[in-house]
């Protein structure tokens, strides 16, 4: 009784662990690119993101937007590291240009931490895409916050594209 006991606790842990191999998590990315961008269709876009910023093949949130022909992607804001991680932590990010798609990139990581008027008067539609590392004291979750306010004080809709962090308590 005991070895049948035995046998069928480890088929049941396999049969458990061939399901659960076969659930796909969707992030925020790929619901937007399922749904074929319907919510930020007729909007001009502003991107909060980072190298972390991904799909699951590992392309850019920013590439994504920018050859979406539907979204109109009009500006980047680059937080700590930069919208490309090309600024080593704790350096100012500076506004400028970004050299693969030719969008001007706004800093809420330099002189201001807080998006200006300035900063989103050509948008409609700030999104957020950003991997959270699961660490409350990163810069990122303040960015975050930073932002929706900035979004809400300047009447722009502000959307989060969330991603799963499994081993964040």
């Amino acid at each position: 009784m005991k070895k049948k006991t035995i046998i069928f606790c480890l088929l049941s842990l396999l049969c458990g662990t061939m399901s659960a191999q076969k659930i796909r998590i969707k992030t925020g990315i790929e619901v937007l690119k399922e749904q074929n961008f319907r919510c930020l269709e007729g909007e001009r876009v502003g991107l909060i993101t980072n190298p972390t910023g991904v799909d699951n093949a590992m392309k850019s949130t920013i590439d994504i937007l920018h050859e979406a022909p539907n979204v109109k992607l009009v500006a980047l804001y680059g937080p700590e590291h930069g919208v490309r991680g090309d600024v080593h932590a704790g350096d100012n990010v500076t506004d400028m240009r970004d050299a693969s798609t030719g969008l001007p990139v706004y800093s809420p990581y330099g002189s201001t931490r807080k998006a200006t008027p300035e900063m989103l008067k050509d948008i409609d539609v700030l999104v957020y895409g950003i991997q959270n590392i699961g660490c409350r004291s990163f810069t990122y979750i303040s960015t975050m916050g930073l932002a929706m306010e900035a979004a809400a004080e300047n009447g722009k809709e502000f959307i989060a594209l969330d991603r799963p962090t499994p081993w964040a308590d």
